[in-house]
């Protein structure tokens, strides 16, 4: 019984019959893990490509891809920091406006006896953040050659230098660096989009340089409603708005800030049997849990694929802008169980950056009761304390 290694036999060469071994090396089988800490959340900022996931996991991602946070409602900017806070680093945040939304542009003009536009300088992402935009053009390294300097606070500057060229050459050259960008040195620029002006003569200088300060872009956030939020289904990325645009992004967890119009409850939990995520949301501020469950049940979802919170909204500090502020209790939520492991359950979870609550607030503390009938109603809530421990938590998961 002679044995071998596997591949060392040459088989078809056997003459003698025998029992011959050949021994198989072990197979390394690898199961591809699936990412369960990917939170979608959709909302309204000042900067960023609109009904189109990008990924942010830090607050230096936020304030470069979506703005800093305003007191607005439906602010993802404000959603995403609280989420950030509550340990979600995988964030999928998806911007959405009412269709009015602008971007911010300024002028380089010429030294011309009746000025001229020389380039226009428009913001690459519609919104208010655009408006911090600078551009500053002055002479160049090199001898006869430009060099336009472009700014926005937060983001190292773009910087395209020794342009060369007169009247309108040089102009063209201007805009080509700026949207094609300078072979094997910078590339195009990811804050402006340039445009030629008819100006055919020289950049006009004050001591030395031409500053622009950009205007005009606003976030098309005015006349928002749950619904955009929402969105539209579509065949492919590009026709897709709101929550459809989280399509195939693998969010485990979807948070639209601030929904709270039951009527779209049936939208968002088919979204999520369709996309495997767990989409949260609460009843209106205020609503209690009695208002919550009707509306849940006329509704008529009953799925694991939806959480409802009672309408007992949860108060914020707010560092940027200096205030407490009340906010949706399905961002802390949803941030929440995307940041935990997917053994452990939310129920009973601190919540380290929650001040308070309406009830809490009104010094209106939930009954053990109430938590029972809360949890008879199938819906969730945020509260302090919460059974087990001192501290603002979820009381029933």
């Amino acid at each position: 019984m002679p044995v071998y290694p596997a591949g060392s036999l040459n088989t078809a060469a056997l003459t003698a019959p025998d029992l011959y071994v050949q021994i198989q090396p072990p197979k390394t089988r690898y199961i591809n893990g699936v990412a369960t800490d990917i939170l979608g959340i959709v909302g309204v900022a000042s900067w960023g490509a609109v009904n189109s996931p990008m990924l942010i996991g830090s607050p230096g991602d936020a304030s470069q891809k979506i703005g800093s946070q305003q007191v607005r409602k439906y602010d993802l900017a404000s959603a995403v920091a609280i989420s950030i806070q509550l340990g979600a680093s995988n964030i999928r945040a998806v911007r959405v406006t009412d269709g009015t939304d602008t971007a911010a542009s300024g002028t380089l003009m010429d030294g011309g006896g009746t000025p001229a536009v020389g380039a226009t300088l428009t913001g690459y992402y519609t919104g208010t953040l655009g408006n911090s935009l600078k551009a500053v053009l002055t002479p160049g390294t090199a001898a006869s050659s430009w060099k336009l300097t472009i700014s926005m606070p937060g983001v190292s500057p773009e910087v395209f230098d020794n342009i060369t060229g007169t009247g309108a050459a040089l102009w063209a050259n201007i805009v080509a660096a700026v949207n094609n960008g300078q072979s094997g040195i910078r590339g195009a620029s990811q804050l402006v989009i340039a445009s030629a002006g008819p100006s055919t003569a020289a950049p006009a200088q004050t001591s030395g340089a031409q500053t622009v300060t950009f205007s005009g872009g606003t976030d098309g956030a005015t006349t928002i409603t749950d619904s955009v939020l929402v969105g539209v289904d579509g065949v492919t990325g590009s026709t897709r708005k709101g929550m459809y645009a989280l399509r195939g992004t693998g969010a485990q967890v979807v948070n639209l800030v601030d929904v709270s119009d039951s009527t779209q409850w049936p939208t968002m939990l088919t979204f999520g049997l369709s996309e495997g995520a767990y989409v949260i949301t609460q009843g209106p501020a205020g609503a209690s849990y009695a208002t919550v469950s009707t509306s849940l049940t006329t509704a008529g979802c009953d799925s694991y694929a939806l959480k409802v919170l009672v309408g007992d909204w949860v108060y914020w500090q707010d560092q940027v802008n200096g205030q407490q502020r009340m906010m949706a209790p399905a961002t802390f939520t949803a941030a929440e169980l995307a940041a935990l492991a997917p053994h452990q359950s939310p129920l009973n979870k601190p919540l380290r950056n929650v001040v308070s609550t309406q009830r809490n607030l009104a010094q209106q503390p939930y009954s053990l009761p109430e938590i029972g009938a809360i949890n008879t109603a199938r819906l969730d809530v945020i509260t302090n304390p919460c059974p087990g421990e001192a501290t603002s938590g979820a009381a029933r998961a």
